[in-house]
């Protein structure tokens, strides 16, 4: 067997933003691009549909307890992974205050717990829609929606929304 040494990392080449193109040929007619993160200065003003702001949290408060919780034996079961529908402690919970609030008639099999609105429109999008569907859609409204059904190959017809 050949010996393996460990290779030290250079700053020089850390990666400081994601790279416009690939380094392997992709269909670009196939895919609608979506804007990239490109990070944020800790003195910039961050407005955003309310996400705490990270350098106002205790980071190293929390981990600590997180850590500490991590190693207690009642906190394993939480570290795997959920079934493929999302929580059921919280599909349980979900049903009836469903059916009581909004008048639905259905049960757990009906409920997909997603991380997050953004996967929810996406799967949606990808059951419902087929290339040439028309959609109406409100303006303004979310534009990551927007790419997702542009990407879907929907017809976005777009609504002025008013007061």
């Amino acid at each position: 067997m050949p010996e393996i040494y460990p290779v030290k990392f250079s700053l020089l080449n850390e990666l400081k933003e994601y790279p416009d193109r690939t380094s392997y040929l992709i269909d670009e007619k196939s895919y609608v691009k979506f804007p990239s993160y490109k990070g944020q200065n800790s003195s910039d003003l961050i407005l955003d549909d309310g996400l705490p702001d990270t350098r106002l949290a205790p980071i190293d408060s929390l981990i600590t307890e997180f850590r500490s919780l991590s190693k207690l034996k009642a906190f394993k079961k939480y570290l795997g992974y959920r079934g493929p529908f999302g929580a059921s402690y919280l599909i349980n919970i979900l049903v009836p205050y469903l059916c009581s609030t909004r008048g639905l008639k259905i049960s757990n099999e009906n409920i997909l717990i997603t991380n997050g609105a953004h996967m929810g429109i996406y799967l949606s999008a990808k059951i419902l829609l087929k290339p040439g569907d028309n959609i109406i859609v409100g303006e303004p409204g979310y534009k990551n929606a927007n790419l997702t059904f542009q990407q879907m190959g929907a017809k976005i017809n777009k609504i002025p929304v008013d007061d």
